[in-house]
């Protein structure tokens, strides 16, 4: 499989078309399997975030088992992807599990209100965040779209040390609110007690920091309670507060639902 993915980069790299060259690329990955998506990461080609589908495959000697998956980009539905469900992970589109989840955030003031973020204010909260990842010792940014307002990073990771941490953020005009996810690439499972092993809230520590350093509020704390949903929409927000023990969550599955 990573043969024929090297001679795939080849022939589509060299037809010219950028756009053409990762879907086909994407394509071809996905029919190598899990390799081919490992090996599409490494390839250096900066693709659409939806073009890489997550998968997953597993080494084990009699000691240990280490998963390996890239699970970057976005679901069908535009959010970004979830955590996969052991690894060391947080993500604001797990709601529903709480150790994987932290609510999104704003780069809008209080003062700004519920309404649409301006251009100015949507590219300057774009530049801030890109900045203040390229300044954070150990982060590497690795793909920056302006017009999709996505951005990737990577950085060594704790649990294991030789593996990577690919953080995530999507940034959205509709209400300012800033989505993201960090997940690190390998998850080790230690015998006889099969359990992962954890990375003591690294993630969320990581992330905390990167919000100080921003000065940017938690989405919704700045705009309070969901008011006036359609049922569906309650319903889901429901079962969100059951799940995250939040009695003020104005957000669901990734979604913030403005007040009306």
């Amino acid at each position: 499989a990573m043969s024929r993915l090297a001679i795939a980069v080849f022939v589509l790299v060299g037809s010219g078309s950028a756009h053409a060259s990762g879907a086909g690329l994407a394509r071809w990955a996905r029919s190598c399997g899990a390799a081919g998506s490992v090996a599409l990461a490494t390839t250096g080609l900066v693709l659409p975030p939806s073009a890489i589908a997550s998968s997953c495959y597993d080494e084990s000697n009699p000691s240990f088992t280490v998963r390996h998956c890239l699970n970057v980009g976005f679901q069908p539905d535009g959010r970004l992807r979830k955590c996969e469900a052991n690894s060391n992970c947080i993500s604001t589109s797990n709601v529903a599990s709480p150790q994987h989840f932290m609510p999104p955030l704003t780069f809008k003031s209080p003062g700004d209100g519920a309404g649409r973020a301006s251009e100015r204010e949507v590219r300057s909260a774009f530049n801030q965040l890109k900045d203040t990842l390229e300044s954070t010792p150990g982060l590497s940014v690795v793909a920056a779209d302006p017009n999709a307002l996505y951005l990737r990073a990577e950085a060594s990771a704790n649990i294991p040390p030789t593996s990577t941490d690919d953080l995530e953020f999507l940034l959205r005009p509709d209400d300012g609110g800033v989505f993201f996810k960090s997940e690190t690439r390998e998850t080790v499972f230690v015998y006889p007690v099969q359990r992962p092993l954890g990375c003591n809230d690294c993630h969320r520590k990581r992330l905390d920091a990167l919000r100080a350093r921003l000065n940017w509020n938690e989405l919704s704390s700045q705009f309070g309670r969901l008011a006036d949903a359609n049922d569906d929409e309650a319903a889901l927000l429901e079962e969100e507060i059951a799940a995250t023990g939040r009695g003020d969550a104005g957000f669901t599955f990734g979604r913030y639902l403005p007040l009306k």
